[in-house]
């Protein structure tokens, strides 16, 4: 694990690295384990590691206290209602105010 080449890789990319050169120095999770043993089970690899994030503000106790807006306006005829090619009749609406 501290060769230039498995540097980088996680253990489940080193034992088959190993297993196509023909050498067997244990399973995945036997890696894993002398890892934590000796305090290298950190992050390996070009990615960046994961940032905790801090849980969402917005958390509803009971029904209907966060109310979620996405309203877009769409050209159509507001007379009518579509729906997966069913044409339904004539839809009672009020005045659209934009």
């Amino acid at each position: 694990m501290h060769k230039e080449e498995f540097s980088s890789l996680p253990p489940s990319q080193v034992v088959p690295a190993l297993a196509d050169k023909g050498i067997y120095l244990g399973s995945e999770s036997t890696f894993y384990r002398i890892l934590r043993d000796h305090k290298q089970n950190n992050h390996r690899g070009r990615a960046k590691t994961a940032v905790k994030r801090d849980i969402p503000s917005h958390l509803a106790n009971a029904p209907l206290e966060i109310w979620v807006t996405d309203i877009e306006r769409h050209e159509a005829p507001l007379d009518r209602v579509e729906m997966k090619g069913l044409h339904l009749g004539p839809v009672a609406a009020g005045p659209m105010k934009l």
